[in-house]
Parts: structure tokens; sequence; C-alpha cells
């Protein structure tokens, strides 16, 4: 009932359709398209009417009169019209006067910019009111903060300040152009400061600041006291870039300065030309943070200007958060997704592989400005016998050199999974100062938790050396990647034929070494013994096929000193071998879980590690 009332009061309210709806006849009726999506008006015969209606209101005839004016038979079908173009956004306030200084509206660049924003927002009366009285302080030098005062100026606000850092060229330009907008938009106030630097006894009381220049101050924490930055742009790392607006991300400019990576070609010169791009999309983007315009091609993405005035957009991740919350709350991981928009079609005619799935979600951390993981090399490397994948991981900073990582499987599925989980667990322990071998990454829950607390199982030193070892030959192991994996070493040299099992009495954990020479014995953990074998045999052959170019990620443990000495028994017949291959996983106790990354989790990814809720676990 009260949304009947609402629909019939819309024509006794003072709107009127906005300027970039399109419509047209089609066979059921008429087609309506806005900027926030499109509706059939269905009925037969009605174009000619709608053709009318949306004249008279063009015409600035208000709803109200054409409401009286239209036969009483028509007016169901007017009702159902007005219902359906403020469901979709397509009405907007008949502009108000009183909002703006009459002199204003001579000056055709405020206008078409107001008319811009009107028909954009959906709350703009609200909203622009608020907007004239923002205290915005527009910091910086050269071209980019010459172009975003042309943007700002032209956006009706009622003041600025602008503070241009040591070039009196700029600071002479933007005299002129303050001159010409006050002859333009009377009334309009703008202070300019000249400052030959910023120090921390910089007095800044403004509720936005928007630094621009062809220069960014690299990975500096602050550049002037107390201020908080809303959003920068400028150079850095031979890049013209525009950070996210802080006001509705949850990244900022020193997350981008951090995690951008250097050009290819530094002796490319970015043109003045592109650097006034940059400042007027920095001040566009400052305007529709402001006003919630397009908000998910905002929020936590950075624009880039190419020498040749290409605009690009590139998803930026926070920083890493080591204390991230891991407790699970009423069975629901507690996390802060982060929403980018989906840039790739998905194939129709087949399901995707989980590999495929993952690396969707992670197409961030592959993209070609702000990404940590670079594939581009492991494209040219053979994929025969095996499956081969290869990453090359920055660190933090993105300027510091990166890691090579591979992973071999017996499909491309299962390469692609074990190395991004190589590639997480790399980069986290980087980030977070620890080791790598403490981390677990893995992309389900149940499995997890599961290699974690075998990992968790070898914290301590009793539990280690209280576990049951034995030697079991390579030729009772059942398992093709197993034996395909062991051919290929005997061709090199390695002369193999058992490894070392070492396990606990509940199976939590399981402990593969394998000793490839006299000099080296490669060790990994899983909560399946088959699993930590794997790993072993992957990473031998890595080692033998690549040689320097893989980076062998399977460190020596500290917990590797702690396990007890191999046992002389071999389990000739594979007996033993087999009943652990086959019992299930037990039950784990109450877990306290602290995972790494947050974005990483919205992203169905788990890096992290585990440890008991009390310290009641028995050792066995």
């Amino acid at each position: 009932m009260a949304e009947q009332s609402q629909t019939h009061s819309l024509p006794q309210q003072n709107l009127q359709l906005k300027g970039n709806i399109y419509f047209n006849k089609v066979e059921d009726g008429v087609y309506f398209q806005g900027a926030n999506g499109g509706f059939v008006l269905k009925g037969q015969q009605i174009y000619p009417i709608v053709a009318k209606i949306v004249a008279f209101i063009d015409a600035g005839v208000s709803l109200q009169d054409i409401h009286q004016k239209l036969p009483e038979k028509v007016r169901p079908l007017f009702h159902s019209l007005l219902t359906q173009w403020q469901q979709h956004q397509m009405l907007m306030p008949r502009q108000s006067d009183s909002k703006v200084p009459e002199s204003w509206w001579n000056c055709a660049e405020f206008v078409d910019f107001y008319q811009y924003l009107r028909e954009a927002s959906s709350d703009f009366e609200q909203r622009f009111s608020a907007w004239q009285q923002q205290r915005i302080l527009l910091i910086g030098n050269g071209p980019s903060l010459i172009s975003a005062l042309h943007g700002l100026a032209i956006s009706g606000l009622s003041t600025l300040t602008v503070t241009v850092l040591n070039d009196r060229d700029t600071a002479t330009a933007v005299e002129a152009i303050i001159a010409d907008y006050q002859q333009q938009l009377p009334g309009w106030q703008c202070q300019l400061q000249v400052v030959d630097k910023l120090s921390d006894e910089h007095d800044v009381n403004d509720q936005q600041v928007l630094f621009c220049s062809t220069d960014l101050p690299y990975r500096k924490q602050q550049w002037f006291g107390p201020a908080t930055v809303t959003a920068v742009a400028g150079g850095v790392q031979g890049r013209a870039v525009v950070s996210p607006v802080t006001s509705i991300s949850q990244c900022d400019h020193m997350a981008m300065l951090q995690q951008i990576r250097p050009a290819a070609d530094s002796a490319v010169q970015m043109p003045d030309a592109a650097w006034s791009v940059l400042g007027s999309v920095a001040a566009l983007n400052l305007v529709k943070a402001f006003f919630a315009l397009e908000l998910n091609s905002l929020r936590n993405y950075v624009y880039q200007v190419s020498p040749y005035l290409e605009l690009s957009r590139h998803p930026l991740l926070p920083l890493l958060t080591t204390a991230a919350s891991g407790v699970e709350q009423n069975g629901q991981l507690s996390t802060a997704p982060l929403a980018f928009e989906s840039e790739f079609e998905l194939p129709e005619e087949r399901d995707m592989l989980l590999y495929e799935q993952v690396k969707l979600a992670l197409f961030p951390y592959f993209d070609p400005l702000l990404g940590c993981f670079d594939e581009t090399a492991g494209r040219q490397i053979k994929q025969v016998p095996f499956f081969h994948a290869r990453l090359d991981v920055s660190a933090l900073p993105a300027a510091q050199s990166a890691a090579t990582l591979m992973a071999v499987a017996l499909s491309a599925d299962g390469a692609g999974l074990r190395v991004l989980s190589k590639a997480i667990q790399w980069r986290m322990a980087a980030a977070a100062e620890v080791a790598a071998e403490a981390l677990t990454v893995a992309f389900d829950v149940n499995t997890w938790r599961q290699q974690a607390f075998a990992r968790y199982w070898l914290n301590d030193v009793q539990r280690c050396r209280a576990l049951h070892s034995l030697s079991v030959p390579l030729a009772q192991v059942v398992d093709e990647e197993v034996q395909l994996l062991w051919q290929f070493l005997t061709t090199t040299g390695i002369a193999l034929q058992q490894f070392t099992l070492y396990w606990d009495e509940q199976g939590y954990c399981f402990v593969c070494g394998l000793q490839i020479s006299p000099q080296q014995t490669l060790h990994a953990v899983s909560y399946s013994p088959l699993e930590a074998l794997r790993q072993c045999l992957g990473e031998a052959y890595l080692q033998q096929q690549f040689g320097d170019s893989h980076e062998l990620s399977m460190s020596v443990a500290s917990w590797v000193d702690s396990l007890p000495a191999a046992n002389v028994a071999v389990d000739e017949q594979g007996e033993r071998w087999r009943q652990l291959t086959r019992q299930e996983p037990p039950s784990l106790p109450p877990l306290h879980e602290q995972y790494f990354d947050t974005a990483l989790l919205s992203m169905g990814v788990y890096a992290g590690t585990v440890d008991v809720v009390t310290e009641a676990l028995e050792v066995v």
C-alpha cells in the first residue's frame, strides 16, 4: 500500500527525465536504457503516447500538468512509466538555481560538469550542497597539478587551497588560472601558497588532500604534518599513476607506492599531455568518489596514463597485515572481501578447473602494473613429459628482486595449484618476516587445516622425537606420478631405491625424507604420506631439470634436526605404507586459526598457521 501511495505521489514531485536516457520502439512495447540498466514498458501501440510524454517533459512541462492533461484511461500507463523510471534511477529533480550563483551559469565548463553530476548522481541535491562546502587542498607542481586545478575549479567548490612546491613556473600558471576562474565564477575563492618544501610543522586542516606531482616521494610515509592524503597522482618508478581515493577504498597511496612495478623502459619520456590527463583523472576521481559515482570502477583501483595517452586501471591489494583475524565466528570466517569488477569471459562449453578458478580469483596478483606474480617466463617452458608451472614472485616493495618458483605435476591443473601455493607461501613469509616452512597455503579450508596442523605438530621437539620411522622401497609405491618422477631421477644418475617415512601414532603428521646425494636430503611434511613423497620427488626433479633457474622452495626446517634416527627396519612388501595411505585423516582438536592475509581469504585462498586452543593435546 505504501509503495502504491508513493507511485501515485510521483506526479506531484518536481522531477524530470535525465538527459542520458535512450528509448525506442520494440516489438512488445517501448525500451528504455539508462546508466543503471534498462527495461521494456510493455504494451501494444503505446510508443506514440510515450514519445509525447517524453517530449512534454523535455519541454519543461511538470509531471503534474502532464498527469492532469492525460485522458483517464492513459493515466495507469503514465503511473507505470513513472514507477519504472524511478526504479531504474532515470528521474532527477528539476534544476534549482538557488544552489549556484546566477553568474556561474555563464561559464560553459561549469554548466557541463554540473549537468553531468546532476544526471549521474542519485542524491545530487544533498551531495552537491555538501560538496560546495568541502575544504580541499591541492598540492604539488607541474602539469598534473595545473590540470587538477581546472577540474576542481569547475566542480562547484566554493573555496580551494593550492600549495605549489618549489616551482615558480607552476605558481605563475596557477595565479593566471585562479584569476581567470574568479572572473568566470564570481565569488569563487582560491588561496595560493608557494613553499620550498613541506615540513612536519606544515599546518593542514583541509578535509581532503590531493597531491599531484611529476615526481612522487617514493615510499615516504608522510609528506606533511597530520594531514590525511585522499589521493596522489604523479610519477613513480617510471609510471604515471593515480592512487585510489582513500575515502572509498581499503587501499591508500602507500600500498600503491610499495607494490608498483618499475617500468620496463625507463628511457621513455612522459609528455606534458600525459601529466595533464593524469591530473584530470585525479580530480575527476575525487569528485566521483564524493558523489558516489561508478564506485565499483574506482574502489581499490589505480589509474595509469601511458606516454601515448592510453588510460588503464589496475586492481590494488592492501599491504599485508600479519595480525589478520582468523578465529571462526559461528562457523563463518570473518573477512573483509575486496570486490573487483570481473574482466574475463568464462568458458561456456566446459566447467572450469580448480586452478582456473583460483587464478581467476587471484587476478589482481597477476596485474602487469601492481601484481606480484609474473608468469611470462613460465609460458616458454616445455610441458613434456610433465606439466610445469613457473612464477616470478616480487617482494615488497616491488622494486626488490624476485624469486623464481616452479612446480611439476601430471596435469596443468596440478602444477598450477602447486606453484600458486608456493608463491603465496613465499610472499607471505617474506612480508611477515617468518620462515616459509611455518606457513601453510591451500585452496579449501579443510585441507588447509589438516596441512597446517601437520606443520604445527612438528613445532614440539618431543613430538618430533616420538615419531615412528620406516624405510619404504619406491618400487612398492603404486602411484603414476611417483613412478615417473623416480624413473626420471634414475636416468640422471641419482641412485634412489627407498625413502624414509616418519609419522605420529594418530596420523596427524607425515614426513618424507629423500636422500638425493650424500650431502643433501630433502624433507617434506603433509597430512598425507603420498603427498609428502610427491613433494620430495617433485623438488628433486625440478632441481635436476632446471638447476639454478629454480629456487629450491624446500629450505631446511628447524624441526629436521629433531627427527628420530632413521629406523633400520624396511617395509619390504610395502604393507605398512599401504595401510598408512588408506587411512582417513583423523579429526582435529579445536584450533586457533591465524590467517596472514584477509584479502586472500575473500578470494578462497587460505594462508597462515594454526595452534590448538588448549595445550591439553597429549604427546604420544
